[in-house]
């Protein structure tokens, strides 16, 4: 009832209802009914947001892993969005902490189904105010790929003209998969929501919400643009 009552309210707004399951979800009977609860209390249910395989979390984000839970939301159409921004501990030896999913996923390009995205986090890092593009970008050309951006941060910051910067950065690797404006599935947005009446500790990191919300839509608007969209309608117009 209470995922019932949520998807009604994001509905209201063109909103469709996403769900992070825990990574032991996987399995027959159990996958399969609650797929069919979820969908049965919220018809329009998007589909699976998955975390496995990074930190100190279990499982791994093989296509025989995802795409069980792929085909258990495919009758319904969902679709299941994989979070590529994996790490930690020495599951994944020696590697760079930036070149891992690069690592992982290119073997796997072409075995996850067709309604499974995988998504490369454009901060590969985490949280530093400037970083690199990601080394997974433009390396799947048989998967769905998405890309993400940390729009939630505990210092007073916009990472706006860095996300531009990054849908348009040619990769090298040659068309369809050069640019991310033109081969991106999906933008995923980190965020980390407070009580706060802003939603973030700062007032003014409420600009990177709104600009993720807008650059994800309309990629071609200038950052400068947007910026002065959301000052207009945060602080008014000034009259002169």
């Amino acid at each position: 009832r209470g995922v019932a009552a949520l998807a009604a309210l994001l509905r209201a707004h063109a909103i469709r209802l996403f769900w992070t399951p825990n990574y032991r979800l996987v399995g027959g009977a159990e996958l399969n009914a609650t797929v069919g609860a979820l969908y049965g209390n919220v018809p329009t249910f998007g589909g699976f947001l998955l975390k496995v395989g990074s930190e100190e979390q279990g499982g791994e984000p093989t296509p025989a892993y995802i795409n069980a839970i792929a085909r258990a939301v495919r009758p319904h159409g969902g679709v299941v969005v994989v979070r590529a921004f994996i790490y930690g501990g020495e599951r994944y030896g020696d590697a760079n902490r930036m070149v891992v999913p690069k690592l992982f996923f290119e073997p796997y390009d072409g075995a996850y189904d067709d309604n499974v995205i995988v998504v490369g986090k454009f901060q590969p890092l985490d949280f530093e105010t400037a970083e690199v593009a990601n080394p997974l970008d433009g390396v799947l050309r048989r998967t769905a790929y998405g890309t993400e951006w940390l729009a939630a941060k505990n210092y007073v910051a916009t990472f706006a003209r860095a996300w531009h910067k990054s849908l348009y950065l040619d990769t090298g690797r040659g068309a369809p998969a050069a640019r991310l404006v033109d081969t991106a599935r999906c933008v995923l947005i980190t965020a980390m929501i407070g009580t706060a009446r802003s939603w973030t500790s700062n007032p003014l990191n409420m600009v990177n919400y709104y600009a993720a919300g807008r650059l994800a839509f309309a990629p071609a608007l200038g950052v400068d643009d947007v910026y002065a969209e959301w000052a207009a309608q945060t602080f008014g117009v000034a009259r002169t």
